[in-house]
């Protein structure tokens, strides 16, 4: 992937990856973050350990979007190896806070 998009880092936790395009006057992004905030409040278990009970995760942000940032990796991922050109110029970016 890295070799067909140029990588803008705009600070240490923030990345922008361009796959050009076809048209290069036409763009899409897509956006997630790649983060998770402070635990505030009062937690029953540890809120970065990853507890496992009751046949659940106990975690700060072991849902969020970390599953959805890397499925779009992924799919850019397969479809480069397939030789897929994009059509307008399509922008894959994630921060961090």
């Amino acid at each position: 992937m890295s070799e067909k998009a140029e990588l803008l880092n705009f600070s240490d936790d923030a990345y922008l990856l361009k796959f050009k395009g076809k048209d290069e006057n036409r763009n899409v992004m897509v956006m997630l973050h790649h983060d998770v905030v402070n635990a505030t409040g009062n937690w029953k278990e540890e809120p970065f350990e990853g507890t496992i009970k009751d046949g659940k995760i106990w975690e700060r942000g072991a849902v969020d979007t970390k599953t959805p940032l890397f499925a779009e990796f992924s799919a850019i991922e397969e479809l480069l190896e397939e030789g897929f050109e994009f059509r307008v110029n399509t922008y894959l970016f994630s921060s961090h806070n």
